[in-house]
């Protein structure tokens, strides 16, 4: 589930959010992931993909906090979402946001790629924490 989102920096070049994301691991064992892979889609639209290569260890039975940082081009995402931008921003309009992830996870000497998509609607103002 989303756990924060705040904007770091924003300039009219780029605008950079830290998201943290809690991830439940329900297996008995603790999860080492060596790198990250999200391909965002909002509505059904691609927006953009981010990579982390930062490990995170996913402790076994417990919630553990997942961080990324995000930077978007604020002309691009305006292409991107021209005709529902205002209306997006200002009303409670929710929004689809789907995440198909790849998952590099380390099994003793082996890494392998998991795949995890996940899909939820929220609005912006409360995605943006208004």
């Amino acid at each position: 589930e989303l756990k924060s989102f705040i904007i770091k920096k924003a300039s009219l070049k780029e605008v950079t959010f830290g998201v943290v994301y809690a991830y439940v691991n329900n297996t008995d064992i603790d999860i080492n992931l060596r790198a990250q892979e999200y391909k965002i889609y909002v509505d059904d639209r691609y927006i953009t993909t981010i990579k982390s290569d930062v490990p995170v260890i996913l402790k076994a039975n417990a919630t553990s906090d997942i961080p990324l940082d995000i930077t978007i081009d604020p002309k691009d995402m305006y292409f991107k979402f021209q005709n529902n931008l205002l209306k997006a921003l200002t009303q409670k309009q929710k929004l689809k946001i789907r995440m198909d992830s790849k998952f590099k996870v380390k099994l003793g000497i082996f890494t392998v790629t998991v795949p995890y998509p996940y899909e939820w609607t929220q609005t912006m103002p409360a995605i943006l924490g208004k």
